[in-house]
């Protein structure tokens, strides 16, 4: 499998090995606005996922409480941020929805 960083949404089903600008994703280098981060069949109770910013500042957290029970995390009002990664995500496939 492979992340898709190209396009809305993005998609993520690797834990990321370097940030969404150094990979070329962000359009005119950001910032972007995410509306929703979708957890799409988190395998195990207790995976997690992390989405950190430009400074390794943590963005947005999730933990499965029920196996493949994907999950949503509306952003209201949506949230800026001008470089990410997800360094950690150990199932389950993760979509940022943005502006």
């Amino acid at each position: 499998m492979a992340n898709v960083l190209t396009t809305n949404p993005y998609k993520i089903d690797t834990a990321m090995t370097q940030s969404m600008k150094t990979a070329g994703g962000l359009p005119n280098n950001g910032p972007i606005y995410v509306t929703e981060v979708y957890w799409l069949n988190p395998a195990s109770s207790g995976d997690t996922f992390v989405i950190t910013d430009s400074n390794s500042t943590t963005f947005l957290t999730g933990r499965c409480e029920s196996a493949n029970q994907s999950q949503v995390f509306p952003l209201v009002p949506p949230r800026s941020i001008s470089d990410f990664t997800v360094g950690t995500l150990a199932s389950g496939t993760i979509y940022i929805y943005t502006l």
